[in-house]
C-alpha cells in the first residue's frame, strides 16, 4: 500500500513539474527580426529603383516602384503593434533602423539623380518619405523609452544622410530626427 501512494506521489509530482511553462531565450527580438524582413521583403524594388539611369528614370517608371514599397512599409506599419518589444536592445535597434532608412534612402537618391532631379520624380519618391515616417513613428509609440536612446544614436548615424534627405525633400523623417 505504501508502494502504491509513492508511485501515485511521484507521478503527481513529476506531471506537475512538467506543466510548468518556462520562458523561451531569444537571441534577437520580435521587433528586430520583422524590421530586417522588411527590409529584405523591400530589396527586389530597392534594386529596380537603384537600376534605373537617364534613360528611364521617369515617374512613370518610378511611381509603381515607390508604390510596391510604400505598401510593404505600410502593411509592416500596420502589423508592429503585435510584436513583442521585450529585450530589444538600443543598439541593435537603432542600427537596423538606420539600415533600413539607408537601403530605401540610397536608391530614391540613385533614381533622383538619374532624372536630372525631375520635380515630378522626387515628387513620386515623397511617397518613401511619407511611410517610413509612419513607421518610424508607430515604432515611437511601441518602444517609447528605447527610441529615446534609439533617436540619439541615429542622430549620430544619419547626420551624413541628413543633405540627401533634404534633397529628396524628406520632411517627414528629417523631421522625426530633428535633423
Amino acid at each position: 500500500m505504501y508502494f502504491t501512494k509513492a508511485i501515485f506521489a511521484t507521478l503527481a509530482f513529476g506531471f506537475a513539474v512538467s506543466a510548468v511553462p518556462t520562458a523561451e531565450k531569444r537571441q534577437t527580438t520580435e521587433v528586430i527580426t520583422f524590421l530586417t524582413n522588411l527590409q529584405n521583403a523591400i530589396a527586389p524594388d530597392l534594386a529596380s529603383l537603384s537600376a534605373l539611369d537617364s534613360t528611364n528614370a521617369t515617374a512613370d517608371n518610378v511611381t509603381p516602384i515607390v508604390s510596391s514599397i510604400t505598401s510593404q512599409i505600410d502593411s509592416a506599419t500596420s502589423q508592429l503593434n503585435s510584436l513583442d518589444t521585450s529585450n530589444v536592445d538600443a543598439t541593435t535597434l537603432s542600427s537596423t533602423i538606420e539600415n533600413l532608412i539607408s537601403s530605401v534612402v540610397t536608391p530614391a537618391q540613385s533614381a533622383a539623380t538619374a532624372s536630372g532631379s525631375d520635380a515630378s520624380v522626387v515628387s513620386a519618391l515623397g511617397g518613401l518619405d511619407i511611410s517610413l515616417g509612419g513607421l518610424l513613428n508607430s515604432l515611437g509609440n511601441l518602444l517609447a523609452e528605447i527610441l529615446i536612446i534609439v533617436k540619439q544614436t541615429l542622430d549620430t548615424l544619419l547626420s551624413g544622410l541628413a543633405g540627401v534627405l533634404s534633397g529628396l525633400n524628406f520632411t517627414t523623417i528629417l523631421g522625426f530626427l530633428g535633423l
